[in-house]
């Protein structure tokens, strides 16, 4: 039942007639009732049809769209926002709050509306749960994936139910209006985590005190410490998980019967510990997977009924996804349901074959299997593997089952015996530090982690079949004859055969993906030879602060989702930051062949260091100018044709107005590439004549209204333009005008913010389209793959 409500909810995704669902789930359930008692199994058929049935129908309905009263609905539009604060977070020098929407104020009168809303603040303010503030600011909706195997942010968000964001600039203030207007429960709740935590990380220095909280409770550590623990494949204990639940469950029961009372009191004890615990740490989708099992089995116990882990976990799984369907595609269920399916699959056999004392091999064991159900899934989600796991976590997992126990009691002595929490907190200090040393150990080994190619989705389902099918040969002491063992290999053989063979007809073709970074470039153009160029890769817009490095969140994970294993020709077309603020990570992620520059000096925080890394790495590196070219191979070039010769001053923008202007040339298409240069450069180009003449064009400076005049356009004809535009720019790029001269010379318009990444596709002849999502909407990725075809 609980597979058929998950296909159900993947089905209900991919579209489909409503009517025809309701009227199938009915027939199965009503089919079902007259076989229960002749048939019980086709009544068991019946009920798995109409459980798909019912996953399709709660997909729909927790993804039908808000309504005019809801605070998304003033996305784009400046606001007054009063509203209930629900959850806070602090860090970095950021403090991040929930609202839960009371009224807005767009003109002079108030409206009332709905809905939670996320508000990010620069600083660190003290606001409490339930605080009524006044904030002013920009609702945008939240950042979309905008390329293939992307994180969607916006789909994360919405798994919260939070569907807008508001977007507060330095200098607005923010107004405490009111305190106590949430309700008592979650005020109650939040006050008893914040007063625990803060017991812990005053009793140590930082980080460590950060870190015994993360351990604890699940709060979230300094970005550091998550990394390390990340790169040492053991960043689940910072995590509320089933090992958090089923300590505080064992502990609590091995504690209790050492007490001598009878089985029903320690039973009901530790399940009310436990109901606890979780009450405090928030509804984490694994801890809530591990509660629900936890307390299954405890009734089990004091029932006197037999324990089915299985059955346990696949009735957590329909709790949460009838709870919240969209949780089915959270990569941390997801990962939380995978490790605990392994551990009951794998553990046992891997414990009874290591040659370890059986104290050691139990520990190894459950931490192989749980690496192990996860790797393929870690590997879609991440793209990256930890080695070092299995090792590390025998280190830290013995560690953390004398940590968390005792910081827990120390939190809670914080409430009413201060000095016992400070002895507990005084002998955990040691220990906390030498976790914490040694999974920096970990972390620093040259192989801790390494980047693999993502697989699909088809990928991850066959690697979990083809392990199940080993596991289940090697339990039967099944041994493959000669012929089946030949049967496979060519079977295996003509996939991989077959595979080449579309992947060499795909190869035989030039592809230039435009990249969304938002506001910023990133083009990335593959030869059919296999030779590289990556023409900017985006960066932050001068003047607004942005959280994350875009090369290191966006274009690094995607060059290395394509493949990418070389860069032959790396083009900074201008040092502004938004075209070479990502060049740093891509330095230090790929070798580098030769890398193109205009030679403007300009002193932004990124192409300072941008040359010097160049230097430091002996990376041949050459001022561009008109007549350079250079050869992809396979019939594909690329040529400079702008800067002719000194660099243009006076202008107005004299860095946008160096931008290196190329033009790629595949037989019979080609696709030029401007960079941000405007207007008086544009002129001086229209004396190229023919040369300009393009299929495609990358509109310049983002469609902003001094570029892409109506004179340099018609010189140009181009028949596709691509627009690389972050969603709601502060700019209001792309300019109106600009839109209009495109569709004056019938070109059609493809643009970032609503087509996320934009591939365009060649054999010399041809030019295909192909957009990751469709226009103005947000889908699963590859839901949104549109083609569209030109000559």
């Amino acid at each position: 039942m609980s597979v058929a409500v998950a296909l159900g909810i993947v089905a209900g995704g991919r579209g489909g007639p409503l009517p025809l669902v309701v009227v199938l789930a009915l027939l199965s359930l009503i089919v079902a009732v007259f076989l229960a008692r002749d048939r019980p199994l086709g009544a068991v058929a019946f009920l798995v049809v109409a459980a798909w049935c019912a996953g399709t129908l709660l997909y729909r309905l927790a993804t039908i769209p808000p309504g005019p009263d809801h605070v998304a609905s003033f996305t784009s539009r400046r606001v007054l926002l009063r509203g209930v604060v629900e959850e806070i977070e602090t860090r970095e020098g950021r403090t991040r709050l929930v609202l839960e929407a009371r009224s807005v104020v767009t003109g002079t009168f108030p409206r009332p509306v709905h809905g939670r809303i996320l508000v990010s603040l620069p600083g660190e303010r003290r606001f409490s749960y339930g605080d009524l503030l006044e904030v002013r600011g920009r609702v945008r909706r939240p950042h979309d994936a905008g390329n293939p195997g992307e994180f969607s942010y916006r789909r994360y968000l919405a798994r919260k139910g939070i569907l807008a964001i508001l977007s507060v600039s330095r200098g607005e203030g923010v107004r405490l209006l009111a305190r106590n207007r949430g309700d008592r429960v979650g005020a109650a709740r939040f006050a008893l985590q914040e007063r625990l935590s803060r017991t812990l990380m005053g009793g140590m220095p930082p980080p460590y005190g950060e870190v015994l909280s993360s351990l604890t409770f699940g709060t979230a550590p300094p970005k550091s410490v998550a990394e390390m623990f990340t790169r040492a494949g053991v960043v689940h204990l910072l995590v509320v998980s089933g090992f958090h639940v089923g300590l505080v469950s064992g502990t609590a029961l091995s504690f209790l019967r050492l007490l001598a009372l009878p089985v029903w009191v320690a039973v009901s004890v530790a399940a009310l510990l436990v109901g606890a615990f979780s009450f405090v740490v928030g509804p984490h989708p694994s801890a809530v997977r591990a509660t629900i099992m936890v307390l299954l089995g405890l009734s089990a116990m004091l029932l006197g009924r037999e324990k089915d882990a299985w059955t346990a976990l696949a009735f957590a799984g329909l709790v949460i996804l009838v709870l919240d369907p969209l949780a089915l595609f959270s990569a941390s269920l997801q990962l939380s349901f995978a490790a605990t399916a392994g551990i009951l699959y794998l553990a046992e056999d891997l414990t009874a074959r290591l040659p370890l004392p059986k104290q050691v091999a139990v520990l190894v064991g459950v931490s192989l299997a749980a690496q192990l159900a996860t790797a393929p899934l870690v590997a879609a989600s991440f793209g990256r593997l930890s080695l070092v796991a299995p090792v590390a976590n025998l280190l830290a997992v013995p560690l953390s089952l004398l940590i968390v126990p005792l910081g827990l009691l120390a939190a809670f002595c914080g409430l009413f015996a201060g000095p016992v929490a400070a002895a507990l907190l005084a002998f955990l200090r040691p220990w906390v530090q030498f976790l914490l040393a040694s999974v920096g150990w970990f972390a620093s080994l040259p192989f801790a982690s390494v980047e693999v190619p993502p697989p699909s989705a088809w990928a991850v389902a066959g690697l979990y079949a083809a392990g199940c099918l080993g596991v289940e040969m090697a339990r039967r002491g099944l041994r493959p004859t000669r012929r089946q063992v030949a049967l496979a290999c060519l079977a295996v053989g003509a996939v991989v055969i077959w595979v080449q063979v579309a992947g060499e007809i795909d190869s035989r073709r030039l592809r230039i993906t435009v990249m969304d970074v938002g506001q910023g470039d990133a083009i990335l153009i593959r030869s059919p030879s296999g030779r590289v160029a990556l023409v900017d890769a985006g960066g932050a817009v001068e003047g607004y602060a942005q959280e994350f490095d875009v090369g290191e969140e966006r274009v690094v994970p995607f060059l290395h989702r394509l493949r990418v294993r070389r860069i032959d020709l790396l083009v900074l077309s201008h040092p502004h930051e938004d075209h070479v603020g990502g060049i740093p990570a891509v330095l230090r992620s790929f070798p580098v062949g030769l890398v193109w520059d205009s030679g403007f000096k300009h002193d932004n925080p990124s192409y300072p260091r941008v040359l010097r890394m160049i230097h430091a790495g002996r990376i041949p590196y050459h001022l561009a100018r008109r007549g350079d070219a250079f050869d992809l191979g396979a019939g594909v070039k690329i040529f400079v044709l702008f800067p002719s010769g000194r660099l243009e001053v006076g202008t107005g923008s004299d860095v946008n107005n160096n931008s290196l202007v190329l033009k790629l040339v595949h037989g019979q298409v080609s696709m030029l590439l401007p960079g941000d240069i405007e207007s008086p450069i544009e002129d001086l180009l229209l004396g190229l004549g023919e040369a300009l003449r393009s299929t495609a064009l990358k509109v310049a400076h983002h469609g902003s209204e001094t570029s892409s005049t109506p004179t340099f356009l018609t010189a140009v004809r181009p028949e596709v333009a691509v627009i690389s535009v972050g969603e709601g720019n502060p700019f209001g790029h792309p300019d109106a005008k600009t839109l209009r001269a495109l569709r004056g010379v019938g070109a059609r318009i493809y643009r970032t913010d609503h087509h996320g990444a934009i591939a365009l596709i060649s054999n010399g002849k041809r030019l295909w389209v192909e957009t990751f999502r469709r226009e103005g909407l947000s889908q699963e990725p590859g839901n949104g793959k549109r083609k569209t075809e030109g000559t």
